[in-house]
């Protein structure tokens, strides 16, 4: 996007009539034009205006360094906040700023995601709680490298990382698996939806029906961009968060739980325990948050994203764990591992008072939003990763991603497949290639790209 800026006449002109969607370009606009900007800003948006200075073609600028003054611009000078804002979403979505918060809601919001669709770690039975928190602490692991991959470099994105630390082959070769990693992983969720759809509640709806509509919502949501997807995630946590308490509150009060199954423990050792979170917890879901690498770059500075991020990972590890140990002390561990839809069963179960009946219908709303935000979020970073490798617009990619996702969800004919594909070759196989060797790599070369940039 080529603009014009004109600050006190035709200062920065040049500089301004570039590509703004180049990241390099952005930083090299700030550096020189942010204090000039600052002065400005300093006189308040009344002399701004008075001056008649157009700061139209600064509109990424202030809504990144100037928040404050963003906002006060949509009272004090409606017309032409209209014009930027509008300027900022339509042209370089991928490149405005979001809360932290959002980010660490849309990060727990996507852990829960189909997670509570299965029973995890049903090879240790009544310990599956044991390796729950031993996937959650390998996972915890995992975000740290990648938080510290994002402080030792926060102007670049995940696809950004790997072009410039790993050279143009390979930087090439890790951006483009991690692509297409994300694309079937968001083909997956979608099926999810369709194939939970069909079993509950919509058994006589073509599947391919359920997830095209799935895909198109997805889309939309995607060429809206990040932010969009943050907000709306915001929204979704509180609905989902009254949901699942609900159900936490619901189940002991009506007698389903039965304490015994909770005992003995590590009846049969360690060793199931251990097989049952590496690396099976850990790929899924604890160590998928490396989608986020995609997304943090995208937080406002000095917003505690570190710290929020780590709070929201917790708190979600401490709910799937207590979530998960739910199915086994209603079913059981026999009856839970053998069940396909574990938390479904138990949530049919529900009867308060005769009051409260059919509660699955709320359980299964809950999955939809769920797995739909986790669907949205892999599309959205398959179609960042797409833009990054190719140079073409984010925005023109949709379709096309939209179209190969949906082709990919019917790669399983057979539920059993589909089942069998997702514990055996993604779980076991591409996942800790995406989440831990990539980026294990990635964050050795970008240590040593920083040892050698210190002057002796």
């Amino acid at each position: 996007m080529l603009v014009n800026v004109k600050l006190n006449g035709n200062l920065m002109e040049s500089t301004c009539s570039k590509d703004l969607t180049k990241p390099e370009v952005i930083r090299e606009m700030e550096k020189s034009i942010e204090a000039e900007v600052r002065d400005q800003m300093s006189t308040g948006w009344d002399a701004v205006q008075q001056m008649g200075i157009d700061v139209t073609g600064y509109a990424d600028i202030i809504h990144r360094s100037f928040p404050k003054e963003w906002r006060k611009m949509q009272t004090t000078w409606p017309e032409q906040f209209k014009r930027m804002d509008i300027q900022v979403q339509k042209e370089y979505p991928m490149i405005r700023t979001t809360r932290a918060s959002e980010i660490a809601i849309s990060l727990s919001l996507y852990e829960v995601g189909s997670t509570t669709l299965f029973l995890l770690g049903g090879e240790a039975k009544q310990d599956a709680w044991i390796a729950m928190l031993l996937g959650a602490g390998a996972g915890l692991l995992l975000l740290l490298v990648y938080l510290l991959m994002y402080r030792l470099d926060a102007e670049r994105d995940l696809f950004e990382m790997c072009r410039h630390y790993l050279g143009s082959i390979f930087g090439w070769i890790a951006a483009f698996a991690l692509t297409a990693y994300f694309a079937y992983e968001a083909s997956r969720n979608f099926r999810d939806i369709g194939e939970l759809a069909i079993q509950t509640m919509l058994n006589r709806t073509p599947m391919s029906i359920i997830i095209f509509i799935s895909v198109l919502i997805g889309s939309y949501i995607t060429y809206l961009g990040p932010r969009a997807a943050f907000r709306l995630s915001v929204i979704y946590a509180y609905v989902m968060a009254f949901g699942y308490v609900l159900i936490l509150v619901m189940v002991p009060l009506t007698g389903l739980l039965h304490t015994k199954f909770m005992f003995p423990v590590l009846e049969n050792g360690f060793a199931p325990v251990w097989r049952a979170a590496m690396p099976n917890i850990v790929s899924f879901p604890f160590g998928q948050t490396v989608l986020f690498l995609v997304y943090f770059k995208y937080a406002q500075k000095g917003k505690h994203l570190g710290r929020l991020t780590i709070v929201s990972y917790l708190a979600t590890a401490v709910f799937l764990t207590v979530l998960n140990q739910l199915v086994i002390l209603v079913l059981g561990p026999e009856i839970a591992t053998i069940g396909t839809y574990p938390l479904f069963m138990v949530v049919q179960m529900m009867e308060v008072a005769n009051v409260i009946e059919r509660a699955d219908a709320l359980f299964v709303l809950l999955l939809f939003m769920g797995i739909g935000m986790k669907a949205n979020f892999l599309l959205i970073g398959a179609g960042i990763g797409l833009q990054r490798i190719t140079g073409i617009r984010y925005k023109l990619w949709v379709i096309p991603l939209a179209l190969t996702v949906f082709g990919l969800t019917y790669l399983s004919p057979t539920f059993t497949e589909y089942f069998r594909a997702g514990l055996k070759l993604t779980i076991e196989q591409l996942m800790p290639i995406t989440q831990l060797v990539i980026p294990g790599i990635l964050v050795i070369a970008m240590l040593i790209g920083k040892k050698k940039r210190k002057p002796a």
